[in-house]
C-alpha cells in the first residue's frame, strides 16, 4: 500500500494545480497551436526523439516518442529499444506574449535489452522495462517565423525490472534495489530541450 499511495497523492496534487490553472489561466494566444519537435541533443544519450503538442483545453497535451541505440553510448551493455513519455502542460505565469514557464504532469516509459559484461553475469541477456511518473517544470517560447523551443527539467518516481539498470532513457532512475525481484524503484530525473515549429491554427 506505501509504494502504490506515492503515485495517487502525486495526481491528486496534480488535478488540484489543473483546476487552479482553469480559473487563473495565463497563456498567450501567440502560443496557442500545434507544435512539430526534435530533442537535438538526444543522440548524446544513445537515442533519437521527437513529438507533437496538441490543444486541450487551457492546456496542451505533450507526446513524444523515440529509438534508443542510436547516438552515442558510454554504455556498451544497452542495446536498442524505444522509449515514450506523454504529459499535460499546465501554464502557470506568462513572462512575455511569446513565453510561458509551466508544470507538466507527465508518466514516461521505455524498453530496451540489456546485455551485461561483468565476470558474474557475462553475456546474459534481459528486457528491460522502466517507468517513471515525474513533475516538469519548464519553459517554453516562440521565436521568430514560428521556430520554437522549450527546455524543462523533471523530477518524480520510477520503476525497473532490472535491478542494476540506471539509464532508462528517458530518465536516470536510483533509488532501493530488490535483489530477491531483480528490480530498482526511486527517485527519477530527466531533463529535456526541444526545438521545432509551432501551426498556428486558423
Amino acid at each position: 500500500m506505501i509504494r502504490t499511495s506515492k503515485p495517487v497523492l502525486f495526481f491528486l496534487v496534480l488535478v488540484a494545480i489543473h483546476a487552479d490553472a482553469q480559473k487563473t489561466q495565463t497563456y498567450p494566444d501567440s502560443l496557442k497551436g500545434i507544435v512539430l519537435k526534435i530533442e537535438p541533443l538526444a543522440f548524446l544519450y544513445d537515442h533519437v526523439s521527437g513529438g507533437i503538442e496538441i490543444p486541450a483545453g487551457k492546456a496542451f497535451l505533450d507526446i513524444n516518442a523515440g529509438v534508443s541505440g542510436i547516438g552515442v553510448n558510454d554504455y556498451y551493455e544497452q542495446e536498442g529499444g524505444f522509449l515514450a513519455k506523454v504529459g499535460l502542460k499546465i501554464p502557470f505565469l506568462s513572462q512575455t506574449p511569446f513565453s510561458i514557464l509551466y508544470l507538466m504532469p507527465e508518466v514516461a516509459y521505455s524498453r530496451y535489452r540489456k546485455t551485461a559484461y561483468d565476470p558474474v553475469s557475462y553475456g546474459e541477456t534481459k528486457d528491460v522495462n522502466a517507468t517513471a511518473i515525474m513533475l516538469c517544470l519548464g519553459f517554453r517560447h516562440l521565436g521568430y517565423r514560428n521556430f520554437y523551443y522549450d527546455a524543462g527539467v523533471d523530477l518524480g518516481y520510477g520503476w525497473a525490472n532490472h535491478g542494476e539498470a540506471t539509464n532508462n532513457y528517458n530518465f536516470m532512475l536510483s533509488g532501493r534495489t530488490d535483489y530477491m525481484r531483480n528490480s530498482i524503484s526511486g527517485p527519477a530525473f530527466s531533463c529535456h530541450l526541444a526545438a521545432g515549429l509551432l501551426l498556428r491554427r486558423k
